[in-house]
């Protein structure tokens, strides 16, 4: 991973049903099956620094998603180290394709300003 700054996706797959508590945002469902996580990596040590965290399954759970990543597997990384966040416009792309759910309501997107639905 380069560690330029830049804006990334995970795909992840839980292989079977959990109930997880993500901190204090509340306890949530989430089903079996694939799920990608769309992130911004423009702090200290960019990309390389934010996905080999992702990557890493013994960490102290900071954000929503390593509640989830503790019982999910990476199964691909797609990034881009294009100069400003791409992550609202890939979240909401992602989310208006046939078939997909959102299963947690702001789940990886508590802070964001242009409404993803994420």
């Amino acid at each position: 991973m380069p560690p330029n700054r830049g804006t990334y996706a995970l795909l992840l797959h839980l292989p079977r049903e959990k109930k997880l508590r993500v901190g204090k945002f509340g306890t949530f469902r989430f089903p079996q099956g694939a799920y990608v996580y769309v992130g911004s990596a423009f702090g200290p040590g960019g990309l390389r620094a934010r996905l080999a965290r992702h990557l890493n399954q013994n960490k102290v759970a900071h954000w929503h998603i390593d509640y989830l990543r503790a019982h999910a597997d990476v199964r691909a990384i797609t990034f881009t180290t294009a100069p400003h966040g791409l992550e609202c416009a890939w979240s909401q792309r992602l989310s208006s394709w046939r078939g997909a759910r959102i299963p947690v309501a702001k789940f990886g997107a508590r802070d964001c300003v242009e409404n993803c639905p994420a």
